[in-house]
């Protein structure tokens, strides 16, 4: 290459380089005109609104306090609060013993133990997040053992029942005497047999402490019932039932009140084999209420069941009595039987007594008459003197032989027995020391009454009762034999009585009073005699006899 070329060459490349140095430098201006302009325009616009300042958030609190709680609590909301305006949210470290609910904060015990609460406010605007942690402290609580009853009484037989405990836990059962009692495991008790047992009911487990109660269970025997009710024995009713096993023994109420609340009669049964009673001592004509129950003794003492039926019956009348019955201790058979020698037996000295004359002779000691007294009696005419036929003891009796006869026949049933006969003066002292009556004094004596023993010096009399002027019928052994005879009055005159015993002895017993009509006697009868009054308890009177005057007790033994 030539020079001249090198030259034009070399003009080329910094003609080159003028103009590349010349492009940047404009393009470099025209960048900063780009951005200058740009920036003129941001600070119009920024200009234009306010700068906002740099803040920095509030710290909220929450407020909360450690639990402690008993199991069986119900639900509840826990007292949790922020001072911030966050949301409040929960949780539960161990739902064994708690749960929570995480919005609302309902807490739900769940079993003994401890757990921890987180309790959260969230983070605001305004507030940064929160959280608290607090214990709740899950302790056992009460079982709250109920049961309807603490105690029932039970009749053998009767179908299973339940008892209805309930409780916060699981409930358990037991019986003391699963041979009176048994119980199974849901509470449910079947009757075995009579008796008492004790149903123990416990709850309680890891969560509820230990709590039990005790139910007594008494078994009474069933309602007996009745076999058979008769009235075929005056004043009695005879009753029979079907025999309980499992009772020990029966009780029998019986009363003329239907709804057993007066004048009721018990008889005590002690064997439960024992299957009927005779019920005695009844009014006559009445009707009575009778009903049975089986006891169990338990625990010494006797516990009834319920009753039976209640049957009434209506008991029999006896017949009017109008003769003597050996043996029946009644006033009316006293009197009648103190009739029977009358009008043909006559007096003897020492008759009814003794060979030795120091008590009752065999006469004395039979029931009935003997039948030499009317043999005797027919032999003899109004002649008669006692005095020709002592000691002729079994031809007749005397004042204390007679009443000593009629006792006898009063309170035995059959002969042989000791008698009762003794002295006359001492007579009815003596049989009220025996226990037979009440004594009073010749003295005391006020009234006299049917049935009345009267003791005087040297004889022996029965009375008949009072007339209204004050005079007294009686019967006695007096010469000349047994026979009816009435109190004078005190001036001497004929009474009441006398006129009684002479109308009886003229009408019922004519033989007798056409031989010896004399049917009078001394008032000294009355102010010179002892009395024994017969015990009502020993002598009954249901007919109502020692009420009576003369003439209606007359009119009752000699019809």
């Amino acid at each position: 290459m030539t020079i001249q070329g090198r030259k034009r060459k070399t003009v080329c490349r910094r003609v080159s380089g003028i103009m590349k140095r010349k492009h940047v430098k404009f393009m470099t201006i025209l960048f900063v005109l780009s951005v200058l302009l740009l920036e003129t325009r941001f600070l119009r616009t920024v200009s234009a609104q306010p700068v906002p300042e740099i803040l920095t958030k509030k710290i909220q609190t929450i407020t909360a306090s450690d639990l402690s709680e008993e199991m069986g609590r119900p639900n509840f909301f826990l007292d949790a609060k922020t001072d911030g305006n966050g949301s409040l949210s929960y949780a539960s470290s161990n739902e064994e013993a708690a749960k929570i609910n995480e919005m609302t904060g309902e807490v739900e015990l769940t079993g003994v133990g401890i757990t921890q609460i987180a309790i959260r406010a969230s983070a605001t605007e305004e507030y940064e997040e929160a959280v608290r942690t607090i214990q709740l402290r899950v302790k056992k609580g009460d079982a709250k053992l109920k049961v309807p009853e603490r105690s029932y009484t039970k009749t053998y037989k009767d179908r299973a029942f339940s008892i209805g405990a309930s409780a916060r836990s699981p409930v358990r059962y037991k019986s003391s005497n699963s041979r009176v009692a048994d119980v199974n495991s849901k509470g449910r008790v079947s009757v075995k047999k009579c008796g008492e047992a004790v149903i123990t009911v416990t709850a309680g487990d890891r969560n509820y402490r230990s709590a039990s109660k005790k139910i007594t269970i008494k078994v009474l025997p069933g309602k007996p019932r009745m076999k058979s009710l008769n009235n075929k024995t005056p004043g009695q009713l005879g009753i029979s039932w079907v025999r309980q096993k499992e009772a020990d023994g029966y009780i029998v109420e019986y009363a003329p009140d239907k709804n057993f609340k007066k004048h009721v009669g018990k008889i005590r049964i002690g064997k439960n084999s024992v299957t009927g009673t005779t019920l005695k001592g009844l009014t006559e004509g009445r009707k009575y209420y009778i009903r049975i129950k089986a006891y169990k003794i338990i625990n010494h003492r006797k516990v009834c069941g319920k009753a039976s039926k209640v049957i009434a019956r209506k008991v029999k009348k006896e017949p009017l009595q109008t003769t003597a019955r050996p043996g029946k201790r009644t006033l009316l058979n006293l009197l009648l039987t103190a009739k029977i020698p009358l009008g043909h037996t006559m007096y003897v000295w020492g008759g009814g007594w003794n060979e030795a004359d120091t008590g009752a002779g065999e006469e004395a000691v039979s029931i009935g008459e003997s039948p030499r007294w009317r043999a005797f009696y027919e032999m003899q005419d109004s002649s008669y003197n006692y005095r020709n036929t002592r000691y002729q003891i079994h031809d007749g009796l005397d004042c204390s032989g007679y009443v000593g006869w009629v006792i006898y026949n009063v309170m035995e049933t059959a002969g042989g027995r000791t008698g009762y006969v003794e002295k006359a003066s001492g007579m009815a002292e003596s049989l009220a020391m025996k226990g037979f009556g009440g004594y009073t004094p010749a003295r005391n004596v006020k009234n006299w009454k049917p049935g009345d023993i009267m003791s005087m010096s040297g004889h022996v009399w029965i009375s008949l009762g009072m007339c209204e002027d004050g005079s007294v019928v009686l019967l006695h052994a007096s010469p000349p034999g047994v026979l009816l005879c009435g109190t004078r009055l005190p001036d001497g005159r004929s009474s009441r009585a006398t006129e009684l015993a002479e109308h009886y002895m003229r009408t019922y017993y004519p033989d007798w009073y056409k031989k010896y009509p004399d049917c009078a006697r001394a008032a000294s009868y009355l102010t010179g005699s002892g009395q024994m009054r017969w015990d009502s308890g020993l002598l009954t009177d249901k007919e109502g006899i020692r009420k009576m005057g003369a003439e209606e007790v007359l009119k009752k033994i000699i019809p």
